[in-house]
């Protein structure tokens, strides 16, 4: 479980390389961005007065959404999405490493040439 420099170098091309990939093949999967959006934002009226059981639904709709994106050794959680100052789509994506137990945040944004990794946070090992 190495954790150097080399390592995260290696695992950040990797997600740049695969993650615009698995992007696209997720939307085809479930029919189109708007699909994947709809399917992950289904949010619960719980506060007011919904029913406390839709808290189940949501859990089902993340889970449809990231049963799909595991790759190699890189697994892949779609956690959230919003739009930058442009007004262009941008995914946030929790990924792990499960060779050396690394995690980081990837941010997926859209642009006319497609998908693309902007941004990897620092990167962190959850389980020291």
């Amino acid at each position: 479980m190495e954790n150097s420099a080399k390592t995260k170098t290696k695992i950040s091309n990797l997600v740049k390389a695969e993650l615009p990939e698995v992007h696209i093949k997720l939307i085809k999967k479930l029919k189109g961005k708007h699909n994947l959006i709809n399917k992950f934002i289904h949010i619960p009226d719980i506060v007011g007065g919904g029913d406390i059981d839709a808290i189940k639904a949501l859990n089902k709709s993340i889970y449809d959404v990231n049963k799909y994106i595991k790759v190699g050794r890189i697994k892949y959680d779609l956690v959230g999405f919003s739009f930058n100052k442009l007004m262009q789509l941008k995914f946030e994506y929790l990924i792990e490493d499960e060779e050396s137990e690394l995690c980081s945040k990837a941010y997926l944004l859209e642009e006319t040439e497609g998908w693309r990794v902007t941004k990897i946070e620092a990167y962190w090992n959850p389980y020291q």
